[in-house]
């Protein structure tokens, strides 16, 4: 079996009227919205953290990343995806779970105009889905903060 020949799974993310994949071998799980606790002197897209399983996560508003204001979907519908690395584990706030997308490496097309949590879509038959970089993500939420305490 060839490396190009290899099928991955992503989930849709449905932050307003876009969709934003993430490989699925990067969510740990997705949660009903819990409260998050402000920390003073943060970026605003920093919602907060959170508590979940004796774990607190930093809680990132993914539409105020990608400036988007309007929701379509119902609040019963938001999700926090809990997703990462075993070392850097995030959650973010979503509008609704969409759908499963298998695709293989050669879908994949980097970019570099759809932002710093962006570093590729997926070419589909029908649309075209920009992939979150978790760790960019992550980075950009740091960055942001470190400029908020100067």
């Amino acid at each position: 079996m060839s490396v190009a020949s290899v099928e991955n799974t992503a989930i849709a993310l449905n932050v307003g009227d876009q969709a934003f994949g993430l490989p699925i071998g990067e969510i740990h799980e997705f949660v009903e919205p819990i409260h998050a606790v402000k920390v003073p002197m943060t970026h605003p897209y920093f919602l907060g953290l959170i508590s979940l399983r004796g774990k607190v996560l930093p809680l990132i508003n993914l539409a105020g990343i990608f400036h988007i204001d309007h929701n379509p979907f119902p609040k019963e519908d938001e999700k926090y995806v809990v997703c990462g690395t075993e070392n850097e584990i995030i959650a973010l706030d979503i509008h609704s779970v969409g759908e499963p997308l298998t695709f293989h490496p050669e879908d994949l097309v980097p970019v570099s105009d759809k932002g710093e949590a962006v570093t590729a879509e997926l070419k589909l038959e029908k649309r075209e889905l920009p992939l979150l970089n978790i760790q960019k993500l992550f980075t950009l939420t740091k960055s942001l903060n470190s400029l908020e305490r100067r």
